[in-house]
């Protein structure tokens, strides 16, 4: 027994020194340093708290922040035998559900609790579930980011279903695609999630040939929400043609008269405030075309 506990102190000095990609390397390499990773129960595993990790169709990388614009060095995916060592604070996704049904769902409970962010990119929203199951165990968690061309109604309210399970600490940040269809229902539901901070959603332009789209009846909603369950909430939309941006500007000033209008780095704003001193709900559109 003294001898098995003093190859596990020597695996949580090589976790903690060594860059994970050759302690992955000396797994495959070293007989007994498999068997013994291999064989411990992942959540008594000390786990490497890394900045953030990559997934990308079968293959895993890592990036410290010190690195961060180092080449990925990616490897593929082998069940958790990887991801039971760590426990990253970003998670970068774009495979599909059943790699992560077999490398992340299964040690969910340790490799998410120090997320603070899960970006999502390239991955059809047929496998997005697998990834909304994740949230519950990010206990941290306080942005996510769909940026997925045309996601649907459906997809987001689920999303906010499952962030609805956490204990929001702060508040909630989410990024997606200004294609995404943004409805009144879904504004209303975001908004609802329970925050003691801030919370906000940002519509981001993919590339160039994707348009903005017109979000009149989601943004009308989004200030007349009459619950602050959220004291400050934002919505920001990086892009829309002026003539639209006019449009909605004058509904709201005609709406809320004593709302404010503001002008910054070419950027407008509406904001209004709510029953209490720190209580406001601002749209802005940082760009106009």
């Amino acid at each position: 027994m003294e001898q098995q506990q003093m190859t596990l102190l020597s695996i949580e000095t090589v976790l903690k020194f060594t860059p994970i990609e050759k302690l992955w390397q000396m797994r495959i390499e070293n007989p007994v340093l498999k068997e013994i990773s291999d064989k411990v129960p992942y959540d008594e595993m000390r786990k490497w708290i890394i900045d953030a990790i990559i997934i990308t169709d079968d293959r895993i990388a890592s990036r410290r922040a010190e690195d961060f614009f180092a080449e990925l060095k990616f490897i593929q995916i082998k069940g958790s035998r990887q991801t039971r060592w760590l426990s990253p604070k970003f998670l970068q996704l774009a495979t599909s559900s059943e790699i992560l049904k077999d490398s992340v769902l299964p040690v969910a409970k340790t490799f998410c609790k120090e997320i603070l962010s899960i970006d999502i990119s390239e991955m059809n929203e047929e496998f997005l579930k697998s990834v909304f199951q994740l949230f519950p165990f990010c206990l941290e968690l306080g942005a996510v980011s769909m940026h997925i061309k045309n996601l649907k109604e459906n997809s987001l309210l689920e999303c906010v279903k499952w962030l609805k399970k956490i204990d929001i600490k702060s508040g909630i940040c989410m990024s997606l695609s200004s294609s995404a269809e943004i409805t009144p229902r879904f504004i209303e539901d975001f908004f609802t999630i329970a925050s003691q901070d801030k919370t906000a959603i940002m519509f981001r332009q993919l590339d160039d040939s994707e348009t903005s789209t017109n979000k009149r009846a989601a943004i009308l909603r989004f200030f007349s929400l009459p619950d602050w369950t959220v004291p400050a909430r934002y919505l920001t939309i990086e892009q829309m043609d002026k003539e639209t941006t006019e449009l909605i500007f004058g509904e709201l000033e005609h709406l809320y008269p004593n709302g404010g209008v503001f002008y910054e780095n070419g950027a407008k704003a509406f904001h209004i405030s709510g029953p209490t001193p720190t209580s406001i709900a601002q749209l802005e559109i940082r760009k106009m075309v």
